[in-house]
Parts: structure tokens; C-alpha cells; sequence
């Protein structure tokens, strides 16, 4: 006897293939899907993770540059206060001087003669008044042999009328000596 199939084995068949390709097609998607979204998780992760480090360096930066700033302003102070310290230690160095010059321009000083005006610029220019010539020429030697003065030069000299009195105007240039020590040492 003769069997005959009627049941469409082949349209099984051809369900079931399909039925598995449209498995394995899910199971890519579903797997494509999974791989996406492990993808944006990570990536989600990995920019929360650089957002927190961005703030934590953000800190940071703001605690440094407060920092940096009171440095700054360290350094500020402490220029100003270098430039006072050398202002007091040129001071410290040049506070003897004057003194001794204008002491040396006292005492060296005839009873002929009156200074007028005193100049300090490289050298000194004194300017005064005497009654004759001899006065200004021993105030010269004088000058000459101070310690703290040398090359005394007469660079004026006129006569001039003050109140009724014949008198004789002059003007000196003279070098000062800062260190009168090696003038000393010089002689020697």
C-alpha cells in the first residue's frame, strides 16, 4: 500500500528555518541591543566618573589659585619691603655724610668769611662772602687739607658792596670724599 503524506512537511521545514533564523535575528538584536546599551552604561559611568574628577580638579584649581594669589601677594610685600630695606641701608650708609661735610665746612671756616649757599651735585659749590682775599685763599688750604674734601678750585671772585662795606663774593668747586680713609692711606 501506498502512503501518502499530506501533511506539508516541507512547509515545516521551511517554518522551522525561518522560525530559526528569526531566533538567531532576534538573539543578534537582543544581543546588538545588549552591547549598545552595556556601551552607553560605560559610557554613562565613564562620564559621571569624569564629571566628578573635572569638580574634585575644579577645587582644586580654585584652593591653588587662592594660593597662588597670597603668593603673589607675598611677593608683592616682599618687594616693597626689600625696596624699603635698601632705601634704610642707603640711608644708614650716607647718614654720616653730610654731617661731616658740613662740619669740615664749619670748622674750616675763617672769621673773614660767611658762606652763602652750599651745592651738592658731583661735587661740591660753596658760595660766600669775605672781607679780602687772604681769607678765601686760607679757607681753600683748608678745605684742601680735610680729609673729607679735595681738588679746591676758585671758580669766582668779584667784588660786590654789601651795606656800605666792600666785600668779596667768591665761588668754590671742591670733589667730596665719601670714604675719607683712603684719602688717609693715600698720603701715607
Amino acid at each position: 500500500m501506498i502512503r501518502i503524506n499530506l501533511l506539508p512537511i516541507r512547509e515545516y521545514k521551511r517554518r522551522a528555518k525561518l522560525q530559526q533564523q528569526l531566533i538567531i535575528s532576534l538573539f543578534l538584536v537582543l544581543c546588538a541591543v545588549a552591547v549598545v546599551v552595556g556601551s552607553w552604561v560605560q559610557t554613562n559611568r565613564e562620564i559621571a566618573r569624569l564629571e566628578q574628577e573635572k569638580s574634585r580638579l575644579q577645587a582644586d584649581l580654585d584652593r591653588l589659585k587662592k594660593i597662588v594669589e597670597e603668593v603673589n601677594a607675598f611677593k608683592r610685600k616682599q618687594k616693597i619691603l626689600q625696596t624699603k630695606l635698601d632705601v634704610i641701608a642707603q640711608l644708614q650708609a650716607h647718614q654720616q655724610g653730610p654731617v661731616h661735610f658740613l662740619d669740615e665746612l664749619s670748622r674750616n671756616l675763617p672769621d673773614q668769611i660767611w658762606l652763602t649757599r652750599i651745592e651738592k651735585n658731583k661735587g661740591f659749590v660753596i658760595q660766600g662772602n669775605a672781607f679780602d682775599n687772604i681769607s678765601i685763599a686760607e679757607y681753600m688750604k683748608r678745605l684742601e687739607r680735610s680729609d673729607y674734601f679735595r681738588n679746591v678750585e676758585l671758580i669766582q671772585l668779584e667784588q660786590r658792596i654789601i651795606q656800605d662795606t666792600k666785600v668779596k663774593a667768591f665761588s668754590l668747586k671742591a670733589q667730596g670724599i665719601s670714604r675719607p680713609q683712603a684719602r688717609v692711606a693715600a698720603k701715607e
